[in-house]
């Protein structure tokens, strides 16, 4: 036919007493990663501060090639 698909995004449920849900695909080349969060537990800005220390922790393991452990990943960020 003649539509095509150009990205496909999951969203994981959130089950009762679960807090936050990740998902995480690739389609064409590109990574997708969607979160859901149980607003009553995580404000808007700390579900974006996690996804956003998400994003930067897997840059950072993709440029690496290893993940930096929590006293390496605070010089890592002080120095960007």
């Amino acid at each position: 036919g003649n539509i095509t698909i150009e990205r496909i995004d999951g969203v994981a449920p959130l089950r009762p007493n679960t807090r936050a849900a990740m998902s995480i695909g690739t389609y064409a080349g590109e990574m997708i990663v969607n979160l859901r969060t149980d607003r009553a537990a995580l404000s808007h800005q700390d579900a974006a501060d996690f996804l956003a220390e998400f994003a930067a922790r897997l840059t950072q393991l993709a440029l690496t090639g290893r993940l930096a452990d929590d006293a390496e990943w605070s010089s890592v960020k002080s120095a960007s």
